[in-house]
């Protein structure tokens, strides 16, 4: 997922959030990390991964569509395996792809943590380790901060992916202003849906567009024209 970014806002995203995950294994007590996107309409893509290990269990889970980031993302809740060898019969017949292949790489825990904004789930952080044993405390809390840190960095990327987009198709400055002030104006109706800050409801529809796989400025086109509207229930 690696695409050219002119721009400069996303173009070095997946190192950037490989460098985030590296200084986190330590403090979370794993071996390695990666970060998939994972959309309402089964589209998957891995963005990083530290190491071969986790890029080989990444790659597992995009082909087969199977395993604890795709369950982590769609349940939007983190799914914590501490031992891949002592697993109900329903997890293994569940994931017997993904499981093969990573006993294949010698892992036994693997800990996903959903990609996400309130209710609104796009991707997931899987962490790894080559030997059995839960999260303590500390490290749970360090893989959740990690989760949070990433899942904004990857917002931040779609709305400049967005703007790129109107700047490829011709749009000139007035246009591109225009799409701001959509963008902004949908942002201010969620706002008052929500009962929350400006900056939280862009947030929303940021993880709303990446959720649905659609651009930002037909999200906020639907709010603007009533096809679309949020509320502290389901956002």
């Amino acid at each position: 997922m690696q695409e050219d970014d002119p721009t400069g806002q996303g173009s070095h995203l997946p190192h950037r959030l490989e460098v985030l995950c590296r200084r986190a294994l330590p403090r979370a007590g794993v071996d390695g990390a990666g970060v998939a996107l994972v959309t309402r309409a089964g589209h998957r893509a891995t963005v990083c991964a530290t190491d071969a290990v986790a890029a080989r269990l990444e790659e597992a889970q995009f082909v087969l569509g199977e395993g604890p980031c795709v369950d982590a993302s769609a349940g939007r809740s983190p799914v914590l395996l501490d031992d891949l060898l002592d697993l109900s019969r329903w997890t293994r017949a569940r994931w017997p792809g993904f499981l093969e292949a990573a006993g294949e790489v010698g892992v036994r825990a693997v800990f996903a943590f959903p990609l996400r904004l309130g209710t609104v789930a796009f991707g997931a952080l899987d962490l790894y380790r080559l030997t059995p044993g839960p999260l303590q405390a500390d490290e749970l809390r360090t893989a959740l901060l990690t989760a949070d840190v990433a899942a904004l960095a990857l917002l931040e990327l779609r709305e400049g992916k967005d703007l790129l987009r109107q700047a490829e198709d011709g749009a000139g400055e007035g246009a591109m202003t225009a799409f701001r002030y959509q963008v902004h104006g949908a942002a201010g109706m969620v706002k008052v849906q929500l009962g929350s800050t400006i900056e939280h409801a862009l947030m929303h529809l940021r993880a709303f567009a990446f959720a649905e796989d659609r651009s930002i400025d037909d999200i906020a086109k639907d709010v603007l024209e009533g096809r679309l509207s949020f509320t502290r229930e389901n956002p």
